[in-house]
């Protein structure tokens, strides 16, 4: 699925809903961009394989579509409307099955930790709901992920990140 913000803050979405990743309630897909949901004043979109996050000015974090994972750190397993995932969020980053949220002290994760990306100590344990990552990054000022590898940049312009390699 695709997410898209308009210069008023307005979501828009297209392709595969079959998760309700789009927010709109429903599991209809749409092969152009839509309006999606009715949160106002978004700043910040991104999809994972089955999930939405949506982050709003105030810093408040939402999240629609399948949980199976606890990507996005909430009891229920499906959420077809976006739904409050954390406040006084900073940045954020998803793709696949994992979470980061940043915030003033410090970065949460959640969602699949097959191979300890998500920078806990339980390898192959899920995640299902934000934990803060026991690690001094400093000021953290920008935040990635896809798949399994997460990089976050701090304020001393380094990366940091952390991934296992399969063999």
């Amino acid at each position: 699925h695709m997410l898209g913000i308009t210069y008023d803050g307005n979501v828009k979405a297209w392709g595969n809903n079959f998760c309700g990743q789009h927010g709109n309630g429903h599991k209809v897909c749409f092969d152009s961009p839509t309006d999606i949901i009715k949160i106002k004043n978004i700043v910040k979109v991104k999809g994972g394989t089955t999930h939405s996050l949506f982050l709003d000015n105030n810093g408040s974090l939402y999240g629609c579509g399948k949980n199976g994972y606890g990507q996005l750190s909430h009891n229920e397993k499906e959420l077809l409307t976006p739904t409050l995932v954390a406040n006084n969020v900073l940045d954020f980053a998803t793709a696949g099955l994992i979470t980061f949220v940043v915030k003033e002290d410090g970065v949460y994760s959640c969602g699949t930790n097959y191979y300890g990306e998500l920078g806990h100590k339980e390898n192959g344990e899920n995640v299902c709901f934000l934990n803060k990552i026991n690690f001094n990054f400093g000021k953290v000022v920008g935040i990635t992920c896809g798949g399994s590898l997460a990089i976050i940049v701090v304020d001393d312009r380094k990366m940091h990140h952390h991934r296992i390699i399969k063999v």
